[in-house]
């Protein structure tokens, strides 16, 4: 177990190169499978503000996983969100479930925000997917230029993505 641990402390610490990128609209989604349960994301934005992807197995909005992150004076902050309808994304917590996300680094500079973040792949409630190897996905990404997660997006677009 000790040695698992580390492998995953070693990979988290050394840059690892992503194998898979997205860009649209100014904002990159690069991800890494680092393991069978595990996904490690990187998010860039433009702007200084609120990052966030949703995942979901339908071209759907609703039903999506939403995981947002944002950089503020007091801490950074990421959460594991389930999207109910149209403008209403709550915490999965709240909804009784458990937080599959980690963050791992969040800096917002001049150039815009860049956060990392681990996400399982192997999950027991609904408000997540079981994600695998050569599965399609629809990949939400947005940004906003406010650290607020109530703020609108400035920017959100839909792309199909094979993990």
């Amino acid at each position: 177990m000790m040695s698992y641990i580390f492998l995953i402390m070693t990979i988290l610490n050394t840059g690892v190169s992503y194998n898979n990128i997205i860009s649209k609209n100014g904002m990159t989604v690069e991800w890494i499978f680092l393991d069978e349960k595990n996904i490690k994301f990187k998010v860039t934005s433009p702007e200084k503000g609120w990052v966030a992807i949703g995942l979901n197995t339908e071209n759907e909005l609703v039903g999506s996983n939403l995981i947002m992150a944002a950089v503020s004076d007091k801490q950074n902050l990421i959460s594991d969100r389930y999207i109910v309808d149209f403008g209403d994304h709550q915490s999965v917590v709240s909804l009784g479930a458990e937080s599959q996300v980690e963050l791992i680094s969040a800096v917002e500079g001049k150039k815009g925000t860049v956060v990392e973040f681990i996400l399982k792949t192997k999950t027991l409630d609904e408000y997540h997917f079981n994600i695998a190897r050569k599965q399609k996905f629809y990949l939400v990404m947005a940004y906003s230029r406010e650290d607020d997660f109530s703020h609108h997006s400035a920017m959100r677009t839909s792309v199909e993505i094979i993990f």
